[in-house]
């Protein structure tokens, strides 16, 4: 019986600290992502500020490409992130409640920043 009690805490602390090595995991794919998307916002601004013919200048452009480029880089690397946010808050309440607004924060700045990039490559 305290056999069978043991074994069972220690599922469950392995079960736990696999948890927590997936939030770690979830936080840090997070962040990366999340310097990403602050770095684009600051670029698509101080694009979307530029007067129209400035915007279209060879310089501007080519700046707006490498953006679309990345975009299409992260698409992998964000996918990974929702990946991991969804499987934490099926694991455990606790990790749904923590994830649950980052996840929807990150689908909201991503979309607006794809947004914004393809309607500024088509100026």
């Amino acid at each position: 019986m305290i056999a069978k009690l043991y074994d069972l805490v220690l599922f469950e602390q392995d079960d736990i600290s696999s948890l927590e090595l997936l939030f770690v995991d979830f936080q840090t794919s997070l962040m990366k992502v999340k310097e990403w998307l602050t770095k684009a916002e600051g670029t698509l601004g101080a694009h979307e500020q530029l007067p129209v013919y400035q915007q279209m200048s060879e310089h501007e452009k080519d700046k707006i490409h490498r953006l679309q480029t990345e975009v299409n880089d992260l698409v992998n690397q964000v996918e990974e992130v929702r990946d991991s946010a969804l499987s934490l808050m099926s694991k455990s309440e606790r990790y749904h409640i923590m994830v649950e607004p980052e996840l929807t924060h990150l689908n909201q700045r991503w979309e607006d920043i794809r947004q914004r990039v393809k309607v500024s490559v088509h100026v």
